[in-house]
């Protein structure tokens, strides 16, 4: 699974994780295969999966991936265009994780996300018959190319992930 993972054939890491999910239920393996599940599905665009899987790394009984799970999963809920959500689980990361080297990342996100919810906000108190001939929006190139720049700053996923092979080898 983490071949396939590392050399992007997620559809093939997600069944191979899938499979280690099924046969070791409960284990500190399932810990490690719901976060790469999550990524996949982060990485083939499915974010909704991706934060169902990143949300199920954070409600086993193993919590050594939950601090990477709730920064994905709010990338995925940013994705999604979740705003409100992101900003929940930025701000409970920065609240359970304040000297985390991921920290300024989530910050960045976080106040993305924030300006999204504002920005949304200030349409819909427009009455509708003041309805401005465009529709009020954040300027989307800015934003998108500040979230590329803190996505490149964020954890990448050999750095969040720790050593797979120690973990997840069932040879």
């Amino acid at each position: 699974g983490i071949t396939s993972f590392r050399k992007g054939s997620y559809q093939t890491s997600l069944s191979m994780f899938k499979r280690i999910n099924r046969n070791f239920p409960g284990s500190k393996l399932s810990e490690n295969a719901f976060y790469l599940c999550g990524e996949s599905y982060y990485q083939l665009g499915q974010y909704s999966n991706a934060a169902e899987m990143f949300t199920r790394t954070m409600t086993n009984s193993y919590s050594y991936k939950d601090d990477q799970a709730r920064l994905k999963r709010g990338f995925s809920y940013f994705a999604l265009k979740n705003y409100h959500k992101a900003a929940k689980d930025f701000d409970s990361y920065l609240s359970s994780y304040p000297k985390s080297a991921y920290s300024a990342t989530a910050q960045k996100w976080k106040d993305a996300a924030l300006i999204e919810i504002s920005q949304n906000e200030k349409v819909d108190m427009i009455p509708e018959n003041d309805q401005p001939d465009e529709k009020i929006t954040p300027d989307d190139k800015k934003i998108s190319a500040d979230i590329n720049e803190s996505y490149a700053d964020s954890p990448q996923d050999s750095e969040v992930s720790g050593d797979y092979e120690s973990d997840i080898e069932l040879e």
